[in-house]
């Protein structure tokens, strides 16, 4: 079974991928937090295959999250949901070839379509 990270400031929002995830079935156990300090700690704890950054995660968290990711951990996948991010988040996305940029943040049935195929 793979391990979902789910991590978003914004408790409404979390709430709502990690419900449609769990709906999904016994395919992978989701974790969540609303803190990027905190998904720091599960990736150094737990066996993580993919993180997913909600639409209001700080952008500098989503950098702190991509580079620790990327150093430590580089069979992880990240998907990170956007709503139009800034220039400098797409580039460095770009440069690292475990990370998405998911940019229709408002469908969700594409985003779980997106996870199960990013973690077969």
């Amino acid at each position: 079974m793979k391990n979902i990270l789910i991590v978003d400031s914004d408790s409404i929002t979390l709430n709502i991928i990690v419900g449609l995830l769990k709906c999904q079935g016994n395919f992978f156990t989701v974790l969540s937090t609303t803190s990027s300090r905190i998904s720091l700690e599960t990736i150094d704890s737990k066996a993580i295959d993919m993180v997913v950054t909600g639409l209001h995660l700080p952008e500098i968290a989503n950098v702190e999250l991509m580079t620790k990711i990327e150093r430590c951990y580089p069979q992880i996948r990240m998907i990170i949901i956007t709503a139009g991010a800034s220039q400098m988040l797409r580039t460095k996305a770009k440069q690292r070839k475990n990370i998405i940029l998911f940019d229709q943040a408002l469908d969700v049935a594409l985003l779980v379509q997106r996870i199960f195929s990013e973690l077969n």
